[in-house]
C-alpha cells in the first residue's frame, strides 16, 4: 500500500482533479482515499465529491468534510451517511437548503431516539 499512498500524495500535490478522481474511484484503502481528499475542501468539484462519497472506503470523518460544500446535493448526501457524527448533523441542521436542514434534524432525532445525545454522547435515563 505504500506505493498507492505515495501515488495519492503525488496526485494531491501536483496532479489534476481528474487524476485524484480516478484514484478515489479505484482505491479500497481509506487512507489513500483521505489522502486525495485531504482537509476541508469546501469548493471541491462536485463530481469528485460524489466519487469520494460513492467509495465504500469513505469514512464518516471524510464524509463530514463536505458539510459546507456549496452544492446542496452533496450536503444532503452527508446527512444520509450511515455513521455521520452528531456534530456534522448539527451543522447541517442549520443549512440554508431546507431539504438538507430537515434531513439533518430528522437524523438527529433518530440518534436521540437511540440514547445518544446531540453531542454524540450516550445519555442515561437513570437518575
Amino acid at each position: 500500500m505504500t506505493n498507492e499512498i505515495g501515488h495519492a500524495w503525488q496526485a494531491y500535490l501536483s496532479g489534476t482533479v481528474a487524476e485524484r478522481t480516478a484514484i478515489a474511484a479505484q482505491t479500497t484503502d481509506p487512507e489513500v482515499l483521505a489522502t486525495v481528499a485531504p482537509g476541508i475542501w469546501d469548493d471541491a468539484p462536485t463530481d469528485f465529491v460524489h466519487t469520494v462519497l460513492d467509495n465504500p472506503a469513505c469514512s464518516s470523518g471524510l464524509a463530514s468534510r463536505y458539510t459546507r460544500h456549496p452544492d446542496p446535493e452533496v450536503r444532503y448526501r452527508v446527512t444520509t451517511w450511515p455513521t455521520i457524527t452528531a456534530a456534522a448533523l448539527m451543522i447541517l441542521e442549520r443549512d440554508s437548503d431546507q431539504r438538507v436542514a430537515d434531513r439533518a434534524a430528522e437524523r438527529l432525532g433518530q440518534i436521540g431516539a437511540f440514547g445518544i445525545g446531540p453531542t454524540g454522547c450516550h445519555t442515561s435515563s437513570a437518575s
